[in-house]
C-alpha cells in the first residue's frame, strides 16, 4: 500500500536538506499534530491533551468490559458534538447492532426508563407496538441518532481490508476532512487478497504498519480495538496483553485497557455481576502526555460509560 516511488521530504537531488531548509513546511506540518476532536470523556481529553490527536490509539480489554461501546461513545461524540465525522470498520458485530447501541444509550440519555437492546428490535418490527407510549420513546431516541449523529458516521460492515480502507480515504475529496476511523477490531481486519503474509505476527504488523501510515497521510486518528492475550486476568492492564503483535505498542500513540475495578478474582467476579458496573481505563501509553487511569461507571444495558469518582 505504502507509496516507496516517492522520495523521503529530507532526501532532495542526492543530497540531505537540512531541517533549516525545511523550516515553512515543517511549521505548517505542526498543526496536523493538534487533537482532531474531544473524546466525550473530559478525564481521557486532559491526559490526551485535548482528545484524539492523529495516529492510531489502542484499546483493549477482555470480552465484556465494554470495549466496542467505549469506542462507539467516542465515535458518535466525535460527530455530534466534534465538528468532525467517524468511519466505523465493524468487523464483528452488524451496523444494526451498533447502531441500536447507540439508539438504547440515547434512549437512556433522555430520562425515563432506558429501552433495552432486546425492547428496540422488538418494538421495531412488530407493528402492533405503533403509538403506544415505549415506541414512541424509541422513536424519540432513533430521531435523535438519525438527525444528530448519523449524517457524520458511516459504517463498513462487509468484508473489508486495510487495503480498502486505504482506497476509501484516498479517494476522499482532498479539501474535506477526513473522519476518524473506529476499526473493531484489528485483529480482524483481512489482507488485501494475495498478501502471503508469513504467520499472524507478520499480517498483524503489516496491518498496524498500514493504518499508521493511513493516520500520517490524512492527520486522522485511528481507534483501534484490540483483544488480548489468552490466559490475560480480568483485572489485567499491561502493554504485554495486547494480541498478535508488539507493533500495536510501539506503533501507536496512545493504548488504554479496560478492567473490571476490584481487589482481587472474587471482588472483580461480583463487580462484572453489577450493574452497572464498575470500571477502570488505564491509558499505559501516551506518546504526548501523561499516562493515567479514569475510573468509570458501564452500564451494559443502556450502552454507555459514565465517569466516576475515585
Amino acid at each position: 500500500m505504502t507509496n516507496n516511488t516517492v522520495p523521503p521530504p529530507a532526501l532532495e537531488g542526492g543530497r540531505l536538506r537540512w531541517n533549516s531548509e525545511r523550516r515553512d513546511e515543517l511549521l505548517s506540518s505542526l498543526g496536523g499534530l493538534r487533537p482532531y476532536a474531544s473524546t466525550g470523556f473530559s478525564s481521557l481529553d486532559r491526559l490526551l491533551g485535548g482528545g484524539l490527536c492523529p495516529g492510531l490509539h489502542v484499546l483493549s480489554a477482555l470480552p465484556g468490559c465494554g470495549k466496542t461501546t467505549l469506542a462507539l461513545m467516542i465515535g458518535d461524540h466525535i460527530a455530534r458534538f466534534g465538528a468532525g465525522s467517524t468511519m466505523v470498520a465493524t468487523l464483528e458485530m452488524s451496523a444494526a447492532s451498533l447502531v441500536c447501541k447507540s439508539i438504547v444509550r440515547l434512549s437512556a440519555e433522555q430520562g425515563g426508563t432506558p429501552l433495552t437492546f432486546s425492547e428496540v428490535a422488538r418494538l421495531a418490527r412488530r407493528p402492533e407496538a405503533v403509538g403506544t407510549p415505549r415506541f414512541e420513546e424509541l422513536m424519540a431516541a432513533a430521531d435523535a441518532y438519525f438527525s444528530e449523529i448519523a449524517p457524520r458516521v458511516a459504517m463498513v460492515d462487509a468484508a473489508v481490508t486495510v487495503d480498502t480502507l486505504a482506497h476509501i480515504y484516498d479517494a476522499l475529496p482532498a479539501t474535506e476532512r477526513k473522519p476518524c476511523l473506529i476499526v473493531d477490531y484489528v485483529q480482524l481486519l483481512r489482507r488485501p487478497d494475495g498478501d502471503a503474509a508469513a504467520t499472524d505476527y507478520a499480517a498483524l504488523t503489516a496491518t498496524v504498519t498500514d493504518l499508521c501510515a493511513i493516520a500520517q497521510r490524512h492527520s486522522v486518528p485511528i481507534l483501534c480495538i484490540s483483544s488480548q492475550n489468552r490466559g490475560a486476568k480480568r483485572g489485567g492492564a499491561s502493554l504485554d496483553l495486547l494480541s498478535g503483535s508488539s507493533a500495536l505498542e510501539y506503533g501507536s500513540v496512545s493504548a488504554s485497557f479496560l478492567t473490571v475495578d476490584g481487589e482481587d478474582d472474587s471482588e472483580r467476579q461480583r463487580n462484572a455481576e453489577m450493574e452497572p458496573r464498575p470500571v477502570c481505563l488505564h491509558v499505559l501509553k501516551n506518546r504526548f502526555g501523561p499516562c493515567g487511569r479514569i475510573p468509570m461507571w458501564f452500564s451494559a444495558s443502556q450502552g454507555r460509560f459514565i465517569e466516576r469518582e475515585g
